[in-house]
């Protein structure tokens, strides 16, 4: 019968061997695989090899000496020879045309007619002995499942009770990034905007213009025509600048040089400043100052001035150390209500504080019974969590705790013996702290040695544990007399 041979190169692998496989033309085909790359690697290889060859009519055989490959081979029911010659001279399995051609009604045959031809039987039935033993071991399967899961038990184990007490400095320093047992924990610090007023009464007094000088004064023509003088007309007086009158009515002044006309005037700078002395009032302000000439016979009079209530640099100095605290306890508070778990903030004296606005009012040079000063500021607040002062406590108190106890839950209490105080990222306070500790007890452990003891053995065994002053057991259902055989069925609670 006539064989195709395959050698592979050795750069084919497995796809490019298929691809070979696909043009055969023979009913034999031959795989040489000796002294060549190693093509099949798993049974996966072998049967994909295997079902190509049959796909194209073709029986596939393999000639090598591979140890693994043949045993691949021998697991998928592919032929083996050493060499070509024996495969050319060993008879083969029948190839897939063959098998059809002994049987050509195999594949011809439909579900109908498999169906046709099954006659069906009836199941046997089992014998009642045999019966009774399956229901009785079903029963007994289900009474040893309620055997080990109903029961359960809950245990209260009561130990003594001492006292731990402990003096330590705490260090927050910016350094620090977790409480440790030496007293170290991290320090905080957060830059607060925050916004405050207040105001003081002031303590001085100033002179206040109360009233303004008045007088008589006299305008001189300077030419034959009549002059008039409007009201409001400014005179001016002695000083610099130059004190300032108007005229409170309009006058004329008659023509003719040397021709005279009196007019009243009032200082427009009120208080003792506008009274002058006779003669002193000489110029007139604007065009018509060149037609006239004044001034004043008499003295001007009735400008006074009086006491009125004032700010000094002092009440100044007492609102800005005021406005100050304030900004520091509303940057401490604004600070605390934002943080989710507790700080301490440290009470600084003088804390960075950033100003970013100020406004005073009414100002030191103004008459006023109060001055209020504004401030916009920024502020850098130092702080600690309390949780971390806590946690350094509870590990300086484990590291000298006695073998075989340990701390109660939340029992720790703690009071500060000094204010915080130092500064540049590190400040230091003394807490002393008392907590109550008790016999270390492990739940599962005790439950674990509790498990299917008989109650009265488990409350010897609980009642023998280091610091155990009384214990109760109470199992349900009531009546069973033993702790359960299950560990997680056991609740152990250390009130």
């Amino acid at each position: 019968m006539k064989i195709h041979i395959i050698q592979p190169e050795p750069h084919d692998d497995l796809i490019s061997v298929l691809d070979m496989i696909s043009w055969t033309k023979s009913p034999r085909l031959i795989l040489d695989l000796t002294g060549r790359q190693r093509i099949i690697h798993t049974l996966v290889d072998l049967k994909r090899l295997d079902r190509k060859a049959r796909k194209v009519g073709a029986a596939l055989g393999l000639v090598t000496n591979n140890s693994e490959v043949i045993m691949l081979a021998k697991e998928a029911g592919v032929p083996v020879f050493p060499t070509l010659e024996k495969a050319d001279s060993t008879p083969w399995r029948k190839t897939l045309s063959h098998i059809q051609k002994d049987h050509p009604n195999r594949l011809k045959i439909g579900l109908k007619n498999l169906k046709s031809g099954v006659t069906p039987q009836k199941a046997k039935p089992l014998p009642d002995w045999l019966r009774i033993i399956f229901f009785l071991m079903g029963v007994a399967a289900i009474l040893c499942l309620a055997f080990l899961f109903t029961p359960r038990a809950e245990v209260l184990i009561f130990s003594s009770r001492a006292t731990q007490e402990l003096e330590l400095e705490i260090k927050a320093s910016a350094s620090s990034t977790n409480p440790d047992l030496a007293g170290n924990i991290p320090l905080y610090e957060q830059a607060v905007t925050v916004e405050v007023q207040d105001q003081v009464r002031t303590s001085g007094m100033r002179l206040v213009p109360k009233t303004n000088a008045i007088c008589q004064v006299e305008f001189s023509n300077l030419q034959n025509e009549a002059v008039v003088v409007p009201a409001t007309t400014i005179v001016l007086g002695p000083g610099e600048p130059a004190l300032r009158f108007a005229t409170i009515q309009e006058v004329t002044v008659a023509g003719g040089v040397g021709s005279t006309a009196g007019a009243e005037v009032k200082a427009l700078q009120p208080g003792e400043a506008g009274n002058v002395l006779e003669n002193q009032v000489t110029a007139i302000e604007g065009g018509i100052g060149v037609n006239l000439l004044v001034t004043n016979p008499q003295p001007c009079s009735g400008g006074t001035d009086e006491l009125s209530p004032a700010g000094t640099d002092s009440d100044l100095a007492v609102l800005r150390a005021k406005v100050k605290d304030q900004l520091i306890s509303a940057a401490a508070l604004t600070l605390t209500a934002n943080q989710e778990k507790e700080i301490v903030v440290i009470d600084l004296d003088d804390p960075v504080i950033e100003v970013l606005q100020t406004d005073l009012q009414p100002g030191l040079d103004m008459s006023t019974d109060f001055l209020q000063l504004r401030e916009k500021a920024v502020v850098h607040v130092p702080y600690y969590r309390s949780e971390d002062i806590r946690n350094a406590i509870n590990l300086s108190m484990d590291a000298i705790l006695e073998p075989g106890m340990a701390g109660i839950g939340d029992s720790l209490e703690y009071a500060m013996v000094s204010e915080p105080s130092g500064g540049d990222g590190l400040f230091r306070l003394n807490v002393h702290a008392i907590r109550e500790v008790k016999p270390r007890i492990e739940p599962a452990e005790v439950a674990l040695e509790l498990q299917g003891l008989p109650l009265s053995r488990a409350k010897a065994f609980l009642l023998g544990l280091p610091g155990v002053t009384d214990c109760t057991l109470t199992v349900f259902p009531r009546w069973w007399k033993q702790m359960p055989y299950l560990s997680f069925q056991i609740e152990v609670k250390t009130p």
